[in-house]
C-alpha cells in the first residue's frame, strides 16, 4: 500500500532539505566507530570529514594551525568533547565487543 503523511519540525511543515541539514542528524543504531581509536581521534576524524574548510583557518592569524595540519581537527575535537562532558575519556579507547572501552552511554554521546 501507499504510506502518506507529513513531517513537522517545531510546528513547521514547509521547509527545504537544505534547512534540515543544520538541525537533523542521523544516528545509526549500531556503532560505526573504530574500537581501536580514542574518543578524541574519532571526533577529530569526523571533523576532518564533515566540517567546512574555512574552519580549518580558525586561529591561523594568531599563529594557529592551517588547513594542511590536522591540529585544527584535534582542537575542534577537544572542544566538542569538553562540551559533551567527555573530557575525562578523551584519550580512552572506544572499544568494541571484544575490547573494553568507554561506556555505552558515553559512546552514544
Amino acid at each position: 500500500g501507499n504510506v502518506v503523511g507529513s513531517i513537522a519540525i517545531n510546528g513547521y511543515t514547509s521547509f527545504g532539505v537544505s534547512r534540515l541539514r543544520s538541525v537533523v542528524g542521523y544516528v545509526p543504531q549500531d556503532d560505526v566507530m573504530a574500537g581501536n581509536l580514542t574518543c578524541k581521534e574519532v571526533v577529530a576524524f569526523q571533523a576532518m570529514l564533515r566540517l567546512p574548510v574555512y574552519l580549518r583557518w580558525r586561529g591561523r592569524e594568531a599563529g594557529g594551525p592551517g588547513p594542511s595540519s590536522s591540529a585544527w581537527a584535534a582542537e575542534a575535537a577537544q572542544e566538542v568533547l569538553d562540551e559533551m562532558e567527555l573530557t575525562e575519556v578523551s584519550n580512552s579507547l572506544i572499544g568494541d565487543a571484544s575490547k573494553r572501552g568507554i561506556s555505552g552511554g558515553q559512546r552514544k554521546r
